[in-house]
């Protein structure tokens, strides 16, 4: 096969290599090509006594989602990237997307009001992507 004649010398010496079907793949390599962009939608379902958006989007579904600056939750035109945990120590009136201990993704104005200051409402679509 002119392929794996052609890669053998170069894949033959990675750390972890398999050949399947006669092609040799690096499963590490292989992993990341597979890892897909991915999108998650929601809504906003409740304003807490301090203006965080709470949605309807478990932690959970979260588990396998990046935390870095690769993911954005845009919610009411405005937007965000990365996820924060609840207890982050992100500046003053940073926007910033938490996994909240209500157990769901909160929307969230540090030190003030998502709610008020961005206009953001129960009924609100959100869309995770990354």
């Amino acid at each position: 096969m002119i392929f794996e004649n052609l890669f053998t010398p170069s894949l033959a010496n990675l750390p972890v290599a398999d050949k399947i079907n006669g092609f040799y793949c690096n499963f590490t390599n292989l992993t990341r090509l597979l890892s897909v962009a991915g999108t998650i939608k929601g809504t906003v379902v409740d304003i807490t006594e301090s203006g965080d958006a709470v949605t309807d989007i478990e932690n959970s579904r979260l588990a396998d989602v990046p935390r870095d600056e690769s993911i954005s939750i845009a919610c009411g035109g405005h937007k965000t990237v990365g996820l924060s945990p609840a207890d982050h120590d992100q500046p003053e009136m940073t926007y910033i997307a938490v996994l909240g201990s209500s157990g769901s993704l909160e929307l969230s104005l540090v030190g003030d009001s998502a709610a008020k200051f961005l206009c953001l409402k129960v009924g609100d679509q959100v869309k995770i992507a990354w």
